[in-house]
């Protein structure tokens, strides 16, 4: 089940290393199986309603799990982003250095 808009998703697990060309060639890879399996529940979607493959409850299904998997791989390869009020400007300016 994908988690819901403003849930806290689980942090990744380990960073992903851009220099390893077989690890990012797998990410890539998993990434586009992911995004092909979205877009054939999409298809179906869209198509009138005899002629369907899957119908509506299973299409919505297959799509928020394809989302899902998008959103995870994306996130194991983006940076984490700083805690709220530590670290990147610690004068509260917006990074602008000291104010005279």
């Amino acid at each position: 089940m994908a988690p819901s808009r403003g849930a806290p998703r689980e942090p990744p697990l380990a960073l992903f290393d851009w220099s390893d060309s077989i690890a990012v060639s797998k990410w890539i890879a998993g990434l586009r199986q992911s995004f092909n399996d979205a877009d054939a529940a999409a298809l179906d979607m869209l198509r009138r309603p005899r002629e369907r493959e899957l119908g509506p409850a299973l299409d919505a299904k297959n799509y928020g799990a394809a989302r899902a998997q998008v959103l995870h791989a994306l996130d194991y390869a983006t940076a984490p982003e700083p805690d709220d009020g530590e670290g990147g400007d610690p004068v509260g300016n917006g990074g602008a250095g000291p104010v005279h």
